[in-house]
């Protein structure tokens, strides 16, 4: 007989493989899978990567079908403050959120951490 502590793991297991997906994805994205990250300056004068949007849509829709495939959906959510991509593990039958890759917490801690440089670094001309 199968023991609710056994589905919360199998849960947690499914959410995990979810989430190590779209890491994997994202990771080879920003590697430059087939030249798609292009170097640019930016006003410092130091390189800046950017990923291709066409190579980055491809990414997030291949994660979204490994989602899918457990009964979950994939939210990404731009958190600009800590300049982040928050990814939400939705399950899809009843719309409730079940994780969010990085956390809330972490979000905030990486937003204050920037006010904190920003505020450090902060010079009047």
């Amino acid at each position: 007989m199968v023991q609710q502590a056994d589905l919360a793991r199998l849960g947690t297991a499914r959410d995990e493989a979810v989430a190590n997906t779209f890491r994997g994805n994202v990771a080879e994205a920003e590697r430059g899978r087939a030249g798609n990250v292009v170097q640019s300056p930016d006003k410092t004068g130091s390189p800046e990567r950017k990923i291709d949007e066409r190579a980055l849509r491809e990414t997030l829709a291949q994660a979204e079908k490994v989602a899918q495939a457990f009964n979950r959906h994939l939210r990404f959510e731009v958190k600009t403050e800590a300049d982040l991509i928050q990814v939400q593990v939705v399950n899809a039958s009843d719309g409730k959120v079940i994780r969010k890759i990085p956390p809330d917490e972490v979000v905030r801690m990486v937003e204050r951490v920037n006010e904190l440089l920003g505020a450090l670094f902060d010079v009047e001309a």
